[in-house]
C-alpha cells in the first residue's frame, strides 16, 4: 500500500512540475492541458478558436470540442501565449491568426463563422495587434 501511494504521489509531482514549466514558458507553449472528465487532455492551441466566459466558468471552444473549466478569463489570459491571443471582450479571447472578418463591432472566426463581439476598452489594442494596411 505504501509502494502504491509513493508512486500515485511521484505521478502528481511530475504533472505539476510538467504544468509549472508550461506555465512559465507561455510565450512558447504549442499545447495546455486542459482537466475534462478526471482527465487532463493536451490540447494544441493552434486548435483553439475562441475562449469564452459563463459566469464562474470558462469555456475553451476548440476545433473538435468544447472544455468548460472552472476558473476566471484574468487567469486564462495570462496563461495563453500572449503572441497568439488577445482579448477583445471582457468575455471573449480569441486566437488572432483565426479572425477572417472585421465588421465593427463584431470580429467573425474563419471556418466556424463565429461572430464575437468587440468590447470598446480592447478596440484599440486589437487595432494595434493586426497587420492593418
Amino acid at each position: 500500500m505504501a509502494l502504491y501511494k509513493h508512486g500515485k504521489e511521484l505521478e502528481i509531482l511530475k504533472e505539476r512540475d510538467m504544468l509549472y514549466s508550461v506555465v512559465e514558458n507561455k510565450e512558447s507553449t504549442e499545447f495546455i492541458f486542459v482537466k475534462s472528465k478526471s482527465r487532463l487532455i493536451k490540447l494544441n492551441t493552434k486548435d483553439i478558436y475562441f475562449i469564452e466566459a459563463l459566469k464562474d466558468y470558462v469555456v475553451i471552444n476548440a476545433a473538435s470540442a468544447r472544455y468548460t473549466i472552472h476558473s476566471t478569463m484574468k487567469d486564462i489570459e495570462e496563461k495563453m501565449p500572449s503572441d497568439s491571443f488577445l482579448r477583445v471582450h471582457r468575455s471573449y479571447i480569441i486566437r488572432i491568426d483565426k479572425i477572417a472578418q472585421i465588421e465593427t463591432p463584431n470580429i467573425i472566426l474563419e471556418d466556424i463563422k463565429k461572430i464575437i463581439p468587440i468590447g470598446g476598452s480592447y478596440k484599440d489594442e486589437l487595432y494595434k495587434r493586426i497587420n492593418l494596411v
